[in-house]
Formats: structure tokens, sequence, C-alpha cells
């Protein structure tokens, strides 16, 4: 009897370490697939970011010291839906008087711009696609500011997407 008994408990012990055993790669091979995915995300933004290239096209331009306009220019090689555009961030840094600066995040307003905002109008729109900003086009970006610019000051603009890519200048309104 005591003989039967240890093959029991054997068989018993030996199932126990399989269903464990069974356990734990279960759980080593969903960990692995957590972390492929995670670098598979990882390595399409950093592919989105530098698929990414912006530049300022002509001068930046204002009228009575308060509406700022500039064009710029989609070098990269990724297109941006008129959705995608809405979430750039547009920041100035600007001098209202000779001792008084203000920094900015200028929120996207679609339509006419009442009090602070920007928009957007296509510049060069060449390819077929009317709503996108594809490589090589270019976009007017019309900004107002609650405050009007110091005359002959030394103001900053950062224009940025929503995957961070940014382009900034500086600007002297005249």
């Amino acid at each position: 009897m005591s003989g039967f008994g240890v093959s029991i408990s054997s068989a018993i012990c030996i199932m126990l370490l399989v269903v464990f055993a069974m356990g734990v790669l279960s759980a080593a091979l969903e960990t692995f697939q957590v972390l492929n995915e995670a670098f598979e995300t990882s390595l399409r933004t950093q592919q989105d970011i530098f698929q990414t290239q912006f530049k300022f096209s002509g001068n930046i331009t204002s009228v009575d010291y308060r509406v700022i306009s500039f064009c710029i220019e989609n070098v990269g090689s990724k297109s941006f839906s008129s959705t995608e555009l809405r979430l750039f961030d547009l920041f100035v840094h600007y001098q209202i008087n000779s001792t008084t600066n203000r920094v900015v995040w200028i929120p996207y307003v679609d339509g006419d711009i009442a009090e602070e905002g920007w928009n957007y109008t296509f510049e060069r729109n060449y390819l077929n696609n009317p709503s996108s900003w594809d490589p090589s086009e270019s976009i007017k970006v019309t900004t107002q500011l609650r405050f009007a610019m110091a005359s002959k000051s030394s103001n900053f603009l950062q224009f940025s997407s929503s995957n961070g890519v940014a382009v900034s200048t500086y600007f002297e309104v005249k």
C-alpha cells in the first residue's frame, strides 16, 4: 500500500509542477507580448518624429501690433489632417511695453478670432487632398494677441506639432 501511495503523491507533485510551469510560461509570454507592443509603439512614435519637419517661409508680419501672420512650410515627409493641425500649439513671448513681457499659449480657434487665438489657411496646397497639410505645402497662420506688442520689440514665436516637433524664431515688429 505504501508503494501505491508514494506513486500517487509523486504523480500529484508532477502535475502540480507542470501546472506551475505552465502558469510561469504563460505569464512570461504575456510579459513578452506587452513589452513587444510597447517597443513597437515607441518605434512608430520615433518614426513619426523623424518624418516631421517645418520651416518658416517668408516674413512674420503684424497688423496693429496685435495680429501676427506667418507662413510655415511642411518640409518633412508626414502629412497632417485638419484635425491634427488643430492640436498644434502656438506660444508667443512678446513685450507689451519696455518693462512688461508676456508669455502665452495661444489656443486654436475655428473661424473668426474674437479675442486671443490662432487659425490657418492653406497658402500652397498642391496635392489632391485639400483637408490635409502635405509635404511641400504651406499654411498661413494668423494669430491675435490680447494685448498689443510694443513697437520695435524683440519677440519669440514657437509653433509645435502634436508629436512635439517645433519650429521657433525671434521676430521684431516695426
